[in-house]
C-alpha cells in the first residue's frame, strides 16, 4: 500500500496517456499534481495546464511558427516549470524529452525520479532509422538530433527508474547498457468498450481491405509496406493508409502502387468506420513503444500483420492473432499479405482471437500497475536517502 498522500508531480508535454497514470495513482492514495499541455482532466490534487507551452504548440500546428522550433521551446517550458514543481513534491514522474531539468533538481534534493517513455532508446532509434532513411533516399527530419540524443541520454542516467511499455523497448535500453534494475515494463491499455463495438467486416463481396492507421512515416514501415504491396500484386484487394503525411515523405507518396488509397488523419469515430470496412490491420513498424493503434484494431476484431518493433508481441503471437514478420523484410511481408488475402475465413478466426486477447488490457489496469510499482519503489527508496 502506498504511503498515503505521498505527493507526486506528473509532468508531460502534450498529454499522451498521462491521465490514466494520474487516475491510477490517485486511486491508490497518492496526492498528484498533473502538469501538462493537454486539456483532459482527471480527479487529482492539482491540475496545471501550462498555457505558454500550449500556446507555442498551437502556433506550430497552425503554421505560424516552424514546427520543430516551437515544439522544442514548448518542451523547454514544460521542463522549466516542472523543475519548479519538484520543490513541493516527494516524487517526480516525467515524460522523456521534457524532464531533464526537473530530474536534475529532484536528484539534487534526493527525491525519487521516474522517467516515462513510449519509444525505444533514442540512440538505438537513431541508428535504425538512419539506415531506413538512407535506403529510401529521404531527409532525416524524424530522427532524434545529436542534441536531442544527449538530452535523452542524460534523462536516462539521472532517473531512478525508466517506465517502458514493452519488452521490445526494454531490450533496446539493455542493449545500450541501461541497468535492468532501472527498467519497469508496464503495457498500455485500450478502450475495449469503445473499439469492440466496431464489428470487423464480414462481407467479402467488397474489395479485400488492408488498413493502416498511423502517421505516414518511414519509422512506421511505410516504405517497406509500399514495396511489399507492389510485389504482392493483389488486384482484388486495396490498401487504405489513414494518417498525416509530413512533407519529407512526399517522394514515397508520389509513386503509389495500384489500389492504395490515402486518407488524411481521422478522428476516432472515422477510424472506427474504417475498421468496420477493413479485413486486416497492417503496421510493419521499425520502431515504436507499444503501438496503440494495433491494440485498437485488435479490439475491433481485425487480424494483424505486424512486427516485433510495434512493441505488441508481448501480447500477440504469430499464427494466432495474425502474422508477425521481421521488420524490414519485404518478402516476408509480401507472403503475409498474400496469405491473408487468400484466406478470408482464417482472417475472421484470427481477428476473433485478437479481440479476445486484448479484452483484459484496460487503462485502469495500467494505472493500477503503475501505482503498485510506485508504492514499492517509494518504500524501498524513501525521500532523502
Amino acid at each position: 500500500m502506498a504511503k498515503r498522500f505521498t505527493s507526486v508531480t506528473v509532468s508531460v508535454w502534450n498529454e499522451f496517456w498521462s491521465s490514466y497514470l494520474v487516475a491510477g495513482l490517485e486511486r491508490a492514495g497518492f496526492s498528484v499534481t498533473h502538469h501538462t499541455t493537454g486539456r483532459k482532466k482527471v480527479v487529482c490534487t492539482e491540475f496545471i495546464r501550462n498555457l505558454p507551452a500550449t500556446a507555442l504548440s498551437h502556433l506550430a500546428w497552425r503554421g505560424i511558427l516552424p514546427c520543430g522550433k516551437a515544439h522544442q521551446l514548448s518542451r523547454q517550458l514544460i521542463d522549466w516549470y516542472a523543475a519548479k514543481l519538484t520543490s513541493s513534491s516527494d516524487v517526480f514522474w516525467g515524460w522523456s524529452g521534457c524532464s531533464l531539468s526537473a530530474l536534475t533538481k529532484a536528484a539534487t534534493h534526493g527525491k525519487l525520479r521516474i522517467l516515462e517513455t513510449g519509444s525505444s532508446h533514442a540512440a538505438w532509434q537513431r541508428e535504425r532509422l538512419i539506415r531506413e532513411h538512407e535506403r529510401l533516399d529521404l531527409s532525416v527530419h524524424e530522427l532524434p538530433s545529436r542534441e536531442d540524443l544527449d538530452y535523452f541520454t542524460q534523462e536516462y542516467s539521472i532517473a531512478d527508474y525508466i517506465c517502458v511499455p514493452s519488452q521490445f523497448v526494454a531490450d533496446t535500453f539493455l542493449e545500450r547498457g541501461v541497468a535492468e534494475r532501472k527498467l519497469v515494463i508496464n503495457p498500455f491499455g485500450v478502450d475495449y468498450a469503445y473499439w469492440s463495438t466496431c464489428e470487423a467486416a464480414k462481407s467479402y463481396d467488397q474489395p479485400f481491405t488492408f488498413l493502416w492507421v498511423a502517421a505516414l512515416l518511414p519509422r512506421k514501415g511505410l516504405g517497406i509496406l509500399l514495396e511489399a504491396w507492389k510485389k504482392a500484386n493483389l488486384p482484388n484487394a486495396r490498401l487504405v493508409l489513414a494518417g498525416n503525411a509530413p512533407k519529407f515523405v512526399t517522394p514515397l507518396l508520389d509513386r503509389l502502387p495500384p489500389n492504395v488509397y490515402l486518407k488524411s488523419f481521422l478522428d476516432h469515430h472515422a477510424i472506427r468506420r474504417e475498421m468496420s470496412e477493413a479485413h486486416v490491420y497492417v503496421l510493419p513498424s521499425l520502431e515504436e513503444g507499444m503501438a496503440r493503434s494495433v491494440l485498437e484494431a485488435a479490439a475491433a476484431g481485425l487480424p494483424l500483420i505486424l512486427t516485433k518493433e510495434t512493441g505488441t508481441t508481448d501480447v500477440f503471437r504469430d499464427g494466432s492473432s495474425g502474422w508477425i514478420v521481421p521488420s524490414g523484410d519485404v518478402e516476408a511481408l509480401v507472403g503475409s499479405l498474400r496469405a491473408a488475402a487468400s484466406d478470408p475465413e482464417s482472417c475472421m478466426v484470427r481477428g476473433a482471437k485478437a479481440r479476445a486477447v486484448v479484452q483484459s488490457l484496460s487503462w485502469e489496469a495500467y494505472g493500477e500497475r503503475a501505482a503498485n510499482f510506485l508504492s514499492k519503489a517509494y518504500t524501498a527508496q524513501p525521500i532523502g536517502r
